[in-house]
Parts: structure tokens; sequence; C-alpha cells
């Protein structure tokens, strides 16, 4: 059976006509995360965003690469923030603001997501930061603050990353170690 998730998210961006291939984001890791990790994290948000036929091409900005923002729709800025703002709720592990400006720009809180998952052994910070990568370019593409369910629920709690570590829910890497057919959501139960 097709995955509807996917193929709505296909079909609205052929309405906007947007081409899953041709997505960028530009990422700003003011976090300074590893390497490794940020790599990891990066890899598990396209295969998440994969899954619903977007194609992201990611561009990290530093030292080796300057990135300049332009007015190209296709082009997204994603700050990978190493402060708590404190004009964001308490719960948020992200924000997207797909009204201000171009409607290009999120940011995902990597204190917040290293807090989130401690104290479970398992789930790494890069499979979480990719969630919610995965989620804040989704407000983006979709151009709304709106929620729906799977990867794109407004709250997550400790119980649903237990659920996740339980087995029951599946990242792409645990996906790839033991699990079977995976949802559009990135996300599915086992």
């Amino acid at each position: 059976m097709p995955d509807m998730k996917a193929l709505a998210l296909a079909a609205m961006m052929m309405m906007t006509g947007m081409m899953a291939a041709d997505l960028t984001v530009q990422v700003r890791d003011d976090a300074g995360l590893a390497k490794g990790r940020l790599n990891e994290a990066l890899k598990e948000a396209a295969w998440i965003l994969g899954r619903a036929g977007v194609q992201v091409a990611w561009v990290v900005c530093g030292e080796a690469v300057t990135c300049v923002e332009s007015a190209d729709p296709r082009l997204m800025v994603l700050t990978l923030m190493d402060k708590d703002p404190k004009n964001v709720a308490e719960a948020a592990l992200g924000f997207a603001m797909p009204f201000t400006h171009r409607g290009n720009h999120a940011a995902a809180m990597v204190p917040r997501v290293a807090r989130f998952v401690a104290g479970f052994p398992g789930e790494t910070n890069a499979d979480v930061l990719a969630a919610v990568i995965a989620h804040e370019l989704g407000h983006l593409l979709f151009r709304t603050n709106k929620h729906g369910e799977g990867i794109m629920q407004a709250r997550w709690d400790k119980g649903e990353c237990a659920r996740w570590l339980s087995g029951r829910w599946c990242s792409a890497r645990s996906r790839r170690r033991s699990c079977g057919k995976v949802c559009g959501s990135g996300w599915r139960e086992c």
C-alpha cells in the first residue's frame, strides 16, 4: 500500500512548484557539533525527509564554505543553536519561521536536544536532532506553524522517546539494523 503521508507531501511540493531534488539547506553550526555527529544527524534527517519525497542537499557553512542567502524558494537556512533563546517555549527543541522575510529559516536547539535524550541510552542525540531538523524543515516546506501526526506532532515527551527506544518505534539508524518497512513520517511502529 502506498505511503499516504509521503504522497501528500509530494503532491503539495508539486503544487507549489518545488521539485524534491532541488531543496538546498544551508546549515549554520553555531553549536560546534563534532563533524561525525553533525554528519550523522544530517544523514538521518535526509532519510526522514526522503521518506516523504524530499531530497535534500546539505551545505555546511563555515571556514571552507561561505553561505550566501538568496531569494531562491528552494533554499532554506538551518541554524544549530548553542544557546537556549529566551523567547521560545521551554519544551520546544527547535523552531521555524515560515512567515518571516523569505520564510526559510529554522533552528534546532542543541542543548535542549541533549537534555531531552539524557537518561535514554541507545538513542543518540544525533537521532533526535535529525527528527527535530526534519520537523522544523517540514514547517518551512508547508509554510505553516501547524502540527500534525508523527514527526510533525507538536509535543514530544520522554514517553515518546521511550517508545522509540523500546523498539516499538524505529529511527532510520535502527531500521537499518533491525526494522522492516518504515512509514513516511520517518518513524513507525515495528
